[in-house]
């Protein structure tokens, strides 16, 4: 969701441009990955994971690292929450 990603200091106006240089192989192959529920995953292990999308440059490879682990961040934090 834009506005979330916004709340969380996304620059929402970069991500866009790079989705759209993206080729509908690279969306599905990078829709085909989950991080989801992997909280103990480093960012060296996802970059890695995302590196496996053929044609992505290193720019791309980290700025999607770097949404995902802020996601699993605050589904972390949620999850600590709701413990609590």
């Amino acid at each position: 969701d834009r506005y979330v990603m916004q709340d969380m200091g996304y620059d929402m106006d970069m991500i866009e441009a790079m989705v759209k240089e993206l080729t509908p192989e690279q969306s599905a192959a990078l829709e085909d990955i989950d991080f989801t529920g992997r909280l103990d995953i480093t960012d060296e292990d996802m970059a890695a994971e995302i590196r496996k999308v053929p044609g992505l440059t290193d720019a791309q490879v980290q700025l999607l690292v770097e949404m995902e682990m802020s996601l699993l961040r605050n589904e972390k934090l949620k999850n600590i929450t709701k413990m609590g």
